[in-house]
């Protein structure tokens, strides 16, 4: 996976690089991973939990949630067996206000919820905690999601 995101010549990282030479690609596109912790015998230890699963949250609007993988055997459709759900809210009733990067929009009640719980259980907040609404904007991007990214790697 590793290769894949960030190595050998191909990878999506040095793609996009290719195509956007001048972009710093850390403002749009970034990898994590989840980890379990715990102590044993007094040592700390902790090791990557590995999801099968994929969930794409795209503006909070539409969430693919699937078990495809970014590779050639997912993607070609003529060797491994994949399946996926597509969903999109577009009724008036299904939509609710938030915002992205300080701008208000209408986007799905299902999807933005789904990505405030999903969201609040990988960055330890409680189950009220509204910090985390607006998912572009720096303060969230830069200020809670990198900042606790890069206190787990410190920690592990």
């Amino acid at each position: 996976v590793y290769k894949s995101i960030n190595r050998r010549g191909d990878s999506i990282i040095e793609s996009l690089q290719k195509d956007f030479p001048d972009e710093d690609l850390s403002n749009w596109i970034s990898f994590h991973a989840l980890r379990q912790n715990d102590v044993l015998n007094g040592v700390p230890i902790t090791e990557q939990i590995y999801v099968h699963a994929k969930v794409m949250l795209v503006d909070d609007r539409i969430a693919i949630i699937g078990s495809a993988n970014i590779n050639d055997r997912s993607m070609r459709g003529s060797r491994d067996s994949e399946i996926c759900i597509y969903l999109t809210q577009n009724q008036p009733t299904d939509l609710i206000q938030s915002t992205m990067g300080g701008t208000p929009v209408l986007v799905s009640k299902y999807v933005h919820d789904l990505r405030m719980r999903l969201w609040r259980d990988y960055l330890g907040l409680s189950s009220d905690d509204t910090s985390i609404t607006d998912p572009i904007c720096d303060e969230v991007y830069k200020d809670i999601w990198l900042k606790t990214a890069k206190q787990n790697t410190q920690s592990y």
